[in-house]
């Protein structure tokens, strides 16, 4: 029978381990909180710990000969762990401890590469035999070295370079909102052939939740600190990301995963900027002499308007691809704007003095813009999901109207959703249209599904209104006319017909939805801050508590964007996930010649 890990570093089970991976199972838990092994090394090598198939929350530690800590993965819940690291010659121990008291099964995987010193060049220098030792006897056909300055031999060859060892990498641990100073003591490499200045570190892989500065500077991709920058503080990790400072905005950001766009002053007119989520960097897209607007995003694909009253035009950009612009409208004597695009799809209203129209381009094909509304009539508002488009329409005496679906696969007649001129739509998912009606002073919710429109309320002191929907979930805000028993945010399910009280304030006010997650802003009685609401764990969690006004937060997945500002004017823009309990950043340290990687871990609390 295998027998079982010890719990201390005294009684660890004693493993091998080689350049093949060797997997190690085990459960630990309630009645056994560690397990510990104990390895050796007989020459420099390259560590690799992988931790995996666990049911229940686990971290590892990587422990040296003394018992000190030199790596730590301690990801929460079911994440796999890893640590990797260079070793010298010597023992070790791995220590993987329970979180909680349930049991969890776990699979630790290792692997060690032995680090090989590189062989002198071919026509090196021979280095000078000790005083007292033979001299060698050259080999057949090998040069005899020319004697010194004063008959000495020739300068005695280099030591061969060693790549940096890492000897400590401990991650670091910051509040939701928070920062902290990653300094030597968490991670810290070093060389016998380069001082501290000399060692960089490279980022290979951005962290997702925060941001690293350098002196307050932002580091994207493949940016560089040394570890003289780690030995005296200079690296810091903050939350949340903050995108843009000191800006002068038109609008709020728009955010697709952790892709975000905005509009802003250049200095001179407002241009359209894009961060790249996963490079980390911000771009300015446009570059003219006209006002660039209401930029929209999906994915990696950019639209806008560019210019005003009839020199509006709508613009289109792949930020991933990196094409040239262009141009989706007709270039004519029409006012194109409000874009809206889901994938490659594009929707804007055109207008003229008396009417206007919806204009569809699918980005791709060879086809021109296309009219869906009448151009005679009134065609406003389009909102676009997939291949769906709604938008409102009324004729030119603005007495009859309503809102109309628009499939972009089928190509068919729009067809009415509602008659009621007074319908105002709100949003769009997929073929579910959302709009709101006002009935006297009443207020109500109605949505469109599989042929049929129904109200999610018709109630008479129940004020609705400010709806958004995702998927299959509809969120609004909920007015008590008569007490403020029901006041609050709801989140409504189309599917099973469930409705959920989120907050109970109606001065919450309802931003952004992406799937069952929800974004709000509320006054803390000096000052907007802005909230978020888990739709999987039902958690609602502050995301910001400071002195600054934030506002207009807007989400994709788990990632928000909201504007900040010490005023009643935002000039600020950040990102945060919401959800993240950890982060990491991947890095190389180079000596000039050789180099080592690894991660470091982000806890956030």
């Amino acid at each position: 029978m295998a027998r079982d890990p010890g719990n201390s570093r005294q009684a660890a089970k004693q493993i091998g381990i080689s350049n093949r991976p060797r997997t190690f199972r085990d459960r630990i838990g309630e009645r056994d909180r560690f397990d510990v092994y104990r390895f050796s090394l007989k020459t420099r090598s390259s560590f690799k710990l992988d931790l995996k198939g666990l049911k229940t929350n686990a971290d590892v530690l990587l422990l040296n000969n003394r018992g000190r800590v030199i790596g730590r993965s301690n990801r929460e819940g079911r994440r796999n762990e890893a640590i990797t690291i260079d070793l010298n010659q010597g023992t070790y121990f791995v220590q993987v401890n329970a979180r909680g008291r349930t049991t969890t099964r776990y699979r630790l995987i290792l692997r060690s590469n032995t680090i090989t010193l590189p062989s002198p060049s071919p026509g090196s220098p021979v280095p000078s035999p000790s005083p007292g030792s033979p001299i060698p006897s050259p080999s057949p056909g090998s040069p005899i070295p020319s004697p010194g300055p004063g008959g000495g031999s020739n300068s005695p060859a280099p030591l061969p370079n060693t790549a940096p060892t890492l000897l400590a990498n401990l991650g670091v641990s910051v509040t939701r909102g928070g920062s902290g100073a990653i300094g030597g003591t968490l991670l810290q490499a070093t060389d016998p052939e380069q001082q501290a200045s000399q060692l960089v570190y490279t980022l290979t892989n951005l962290p997702k939740s925060g941001q690293l500065r350098l002196n307050g500077t932002p580091l994207t991709l493949n940016a560089s600190f040394t570890q003289d920058d780690l030995n005296n503080n200079r690296v810091i990790y903050q939350q949340p990301n903050q995108l843009a400072n000191e800006v002068s905005l038109s609008g709020t950001p728009k955010i697709s995963g952790s892709n975000v766009v905005w509009a802003a002053s250049d200095g001179t007119d407002t241009e359209i900027f894009f961060y790249n989520g996963t490079t980390g960097i911000v771009s300015q897209i446009t570059s003219n002499d006209v006002d660039d607007l209401n930029p929209q995003i999906s994915g990696f694909n950019i639209v806008w308007q560019s210019g005003i009253d009839t020199a509006a035009e709508i613009f289109f950009y792949n930020a991933s691809t990196g094409e040239p612009t262009k141009r989706l409208s007709d270039n004519d004597n029409f006012e194109d704007t409000n874009p809206q695009i889901s994938g490659l799809n594009v929707v804007w209203e055109r207008k003229r003095t008396n009417d206007s129209d919806v204009r569809l381009y699918v980005v791709g094909t060879s086809t021109r813009s296309n009219s869906i509304g009448s151009l005679n009539d009134i065609a406003t508002q389009p909102l676009i999901s997939g291949s769906h488009v709604a938008f409102e329409q009324i004729n030119s005496t603005g007495n009859v109207g309503g809102i109309y679906l628009y499939n972009i696969d089928t190509g068919r007649t729009p067809e009415l959703l509602t008659r009621r001129v007074s319908d105002k739509l709100t949003a769009i998912s997929g073929s579910i249209a959302v709009w709101e009606r006002t009935k006297g002073s009443d207020k109500d919710i109605f949505y469109f599904k599989d042929g049929e429109d129904e109200a999610i309320s018709d109630s008479v002191v129940l004020d609705d209104s400010s709806a958004l929907i995702s998927d299959s979930f509809i969120a609004f805000q909920r007015n008590h006319t008569s007490d403020n028993t029901q006041d609050g945010l709801y989140l409504f399910d189309v599917e099973t017909k469930l409705i959920k009280q989120i907050t109970t304030s109606a001065s919450d006010t309802l931003s952004g939805i992406s799937g069952s997650n929800l974004v709000w802003t509320r006054s803390d009685g000096t000052d907007t801050e802005i909230f978020f609401y888990n739709g999987a764990t039902s958690q609602t969690i502050a995301l910001t508590n400071n002195l600054l006004n934030d506002s207009d937060p807007l989400v994709s997945g788990s990632n928000v964007v909201w504007l900040s500002g010490t005023s009643s004017t935002a000039n600020q823009i950040s990102l945060n996930n919401a959800t993240a309990t950890s982060d990491t950043f991947g890095f190389s340290i180079s000596d000039g010649a050789s180099a080592t990687t690894g991660t470091f871990n982000i806890t956030i609390g």
